[in-house]
């Protein structure tokens, strides 16, 4: 992440904090960081600055993250990080192009996956709570609608970029 760190500084609840600024995902952010926290992580897939971003938002204001609260972890509890936490599988690599082409595949074509699954010499039965088999297409296309609607509501995405 590019950041540019900037002279001002603010007091945001308990801290004392300095702002950065940074170009991400189609948007210009401005940052408040606490440099006191050497933690270099924020919200989100924001990091990368000399200290713990405390609170973060978009130039249009349409998106706000603001720490609310840090507590110490207890004896019973464990940190794990990113490294050391289990996955369902292996994880493939891929670049933000692919990550990209993914995103809008899925945005136009939701039941896409589900429908390869099932092509071939693939049989595939679901049943509904109570044992009765379910219509498979009747199912694909409500599953389309649901998604294709949720993505028309829903299109103020973190990343602009992601749908160009």
């Amino acid at each position: 992440m590019d950041w540019k760190i900037l002279p001002q500084k603010e007091k945001i609840g308990e801290f004392n904090t300095q702002k950065a600024s940074l170009n991400f995902g189609g948007r210009i952010w401005t940052a408040w960081f606490v440099s006191d926290i050497p933690i270099q992580d924020g919200p989100y897939k924001f990091h990368g600055l000399p200290g713990l971003i405390v609170k973060i938002e978009d130039k249009t204001k349409s998106h706000s993250f603001v720490l609310k609260e840090i507590k110490k972890l207890t004896s019973d509890q464990e940190w794990v990080s990113d490294s050391e936490k289990k996955t369902f599988g292996s994880i493939i690599a891929i670049d933000q192009e692919k990550y990209k082409k993914q995103v809008i595949d899925f945005r136009n074509n939701p039941t896409k996956g589900m429908r390869q699954m099932m092509s071939g010499n693939t049989k595939v039965m679901m049943m509904d709570e109570n044992g009765k088999p379910l219509d498979i297409e009747k199912m694909l296309r409500d599953r389309e609608r649901d998604a294709k609607a949720n993505n028309a509501k829903n299109n103020n995405l973190l990343e602009l970029d992601l749908l160009k």
